[in-house]
């Protein structure tokens, strides 16, 4: 199943119990000679109950969705008709009765179980035909019910015009989250990528917030790919996006900048509070037990801003890194302590 499949799988398994439970309430209050109603509850309590159990098997979801949603709607328009053919026009009633209230749900079902435009059209259909059999009995309705009736319809319009665009609204900020992950962050390791580290940089510079950039890579890392395989590789990359990210405070955002490499934009912070995030990443990573390899370390350069072009800091915290790598590996290297 799909994420979306997922979530309406937990959200059945939550609501259907309760749903069950107020039908069964529902029959011990019913008035008894009310056949109709009676047998309506009895029916919902039984199919619910069992489409319940049905969601604890696999590949059950669409199955349970169409036998609800056919059941619902076929007691949707049974109901109505009773309402308007027995309760209205035989009894001379007023207004459409209490068991209305839970028509939005009717609708909200259609459109959780059904695609965007088809659960349109079907739940405009499905209002087409109540409105049809009010139009059907309508010079036999007491003329004060038929305002009521109006309402009700008018109602239900506006719950189907109103949750289609709802999912829509849903539907296009999912899409948009989709593409915006797709654009902006790393697909291995779920971090931020190129494009979305420059967003950070050029955001801290318009808050002209004080700010640094940590630059580290895996040493060794082509030697861990050659020997153990680029799988390996993908686990120990993963392993240590998870690492760093245990370590961050707000302030801090994390990337991956190309390959074996990542950045750090870390705000906020004097040059010693740096150097004591990076530090104790590196720690982190030094002393992880990982699979099969041993002894994986990284190296770390920073610099901080100090109104230079975004180009010539991100040079800074490059060459520190570098510098790092040169004098020995698994350090952190501030760049203005390096001697140039």
């Amino acid at each position: 199943m799909n994420q979306y499949d997922v979530f309406k799988r937990y959200l059945y398994l939550f609501i259907l119990p309760v749903i069950t439970f107020a039908s069964i309430m529902g029959l011990f209050f019913s008035d008894s000679s009310n056949q109709l109603n009676n047998w309506v509850l009895s029916i919902y309590s039984i199919v619910f109950s069992l489409s319940w159990l049905l969601l604890w098997f696999a590949n059950t979801l669409k199955l349970v969705e169409y036998i609800n949603l056919t059941l619902v709607s076929v007691i949707h328009i049974i109901k109505s008709h009773d309402i308007i053919a027995t309760d209205m026009v035989i009894n001379g009633s007023t207004h459409t009765g209490s068991s209305t209230y839970w028509t939005p749900l009717v609708f909200v079902f259609i459109f959780i179980s059904l695609p965007r435009k088809f659960g349109l059209y079907y739940a405009l259909s499905l209002w087409l035909v109540i409105v049809g059999i009010g139009a059907y009995y309508w010079n036999k309705i007491p003329e004060a019910g038929h305002e009521r009736l109006l309402q009700y319809f008018l109602s239900n319009l506006i719950y189907i015009i109103f949750i289609f665009f709802v999912r829509r609204i849903m539907t296009y900020y999912s899409e948009k989250e989709v593409t915006e992950k797709m654009a902006y962050y790393d697909t291995l390791t779920g971090i931020a990528n190129r494009r979305k580290i420059y967003i950070w940089l050029d955001e801290s510079l318009k808050k002209k917030e004080d700010f640094s950039v940590i630059l580290f890579d895996i040493d060794y890392f082509k030697a861990v790919n050659d020997k153990y395989g680029h799988p390996i590789g993908d686990k120990v990359l993963k392993k240590i996006t998870e690492l760093t990210t245990a370590n961050l405070g707000s302030e801090d955002f994390f990337g991956r900048w190309g390959g074996e490499e990542f950045i750090i934009v870390s705000r906020n912070k004097t040059e010693e509070e740096v150097f004591d995030l990076a530090n104790k990443i590196r720690i982190s990573i030094q002393d992880y037990p990982f699979e099969i390899i041993s002894g994986v370390t990284a190296s770390f350069g920073f610099a901080q801003y100090h109104n230079q072009s975004i180009e010539l800091l991100l040079e800074q915290a490059d060459k520190s890194l570098y510098y790092a790598k040169d004098k020995g590996r698994n350090r952190v290297q501030n760049y203005n302590d390096m001697e140039l």
